[in-house]
This record gives structure tokens, sequence and C-alpha cells, in this order.
């Protein structure tokens, strides 16, 4: 029993560690291999909220090049952008990859360039779950009828989803 417990704990653990891309493959979608990408990649300190604001913007045979939004170039120093390209360069093999500082106006156009980053794209899950909650919650037939009837009311600021991430 002990063998397979240890051989399914490494199976496990070998199928959640990424795998060097073998080829250059060019995935359909972009955003989704980033943050897979990102998610199943061994990042620590600010290198993991760095990758979650970056945006992929365009990959080809040679380079995957993700853009960070000038609100958060801050986050970015030489030192840092180094470790960053040196922690995705054994899951990308022959591809390199390049940080660009998106101006704010790739941001507003509608073409590719403007990709959302994975931070974003919490955040409008977050909102879009607590909006739909809240509503839930005020039109809820008991809430009303405390409100109504009992002098009660809603907090709206105290409504929060679970399992969402603030």
């Amino acid at each position: 029993k002990i063998n397979n417990i240890t051989k399914k704990e490494e199976q496990k653990s070998q199928s959640d560690t990424p795998r060097p891309i073998e080829k250059t493959v060019i995935p359909k979608d972009l955003t989704q291999f980033w943050t897979h990408l990102i998610e199943s990649t061994p990042l620590s300190g600010m290198l993991r909220p760095l990758a979650r604001h970056c945006a992929p913007q365009m990959m080809d045979d040679m380079t995957l090049t993700v853009g960070l939004d000038a609100q958060h170039a801050h986050l970015l120093n030489p030192r840092l952008e180094k470790q960053f390209i040196d922690a995705f360069k054994p899951f990308l093999n022959n591809i390199t990859l390049k940080i660009i500082i998106l101006s704010p106006s790739s941001l507003l156009s509608d073409a590719p360039l403007a990709a959302q980053s994975p931070a974003v794209m919490a955040e409008k899950a977050r909102i879009t779950a607590e909006h739909t909650l809240k509503t839930q919650m005020l039109n809820d037939p008991i809430v009303q009828f405390a409100q109504d009837n009992l002098g009660a009311s809603v907090i709206e600021s105290s409504i929060k989803p679970q399992g969402v991430p603030l």
C-alpha cells in the first residue's frame, strides 16, 4: 500500500507540474494558456502578482509577448523582469517571453492587444457575482417582507458572495 500511495502521489505531483513545450504550438485561446501557465508555474514573491497583471498579447514560433497595464508598471524593474522571464523559461522551452508596457490608448482599443489579464478577469467575476447576489437578496420575498413589515433594512456593502476572492 505504501508503494501504491507513493506512486499515486508521484503521478499526481507530475500531472500538476507543467511540462515544457516540446515544439512550438500556438494555442487558440492565448488568455487561457497564459492563465494556466501562471497557475501551474512555481512563482514566489512579486512574480505571481506581476504575472496576474500581465495579459497575453501575441505568440509566434519564437516569442510570447505579454502586456502589463501602464498603471501596474511600478511592479516591474530590471531585476524582477529577469526573474520573471527566468521563472517561465523551463516551461516555454524555445519560446522567449517578452514583457511590454501597454499604453492607455492600447487598452481602449478592441484589438487583441487589449486582452485582459487574469487579475482583471478575476475582478470582473467578483463584481458580477456580488451584483447578482445583491439583486437576489433585494428581490427575495422574505427580505422584502421584513423590510415592508418589520422595518428591516439591507446593508448592501455587507453582501459578499462566498468562494469569490475579494
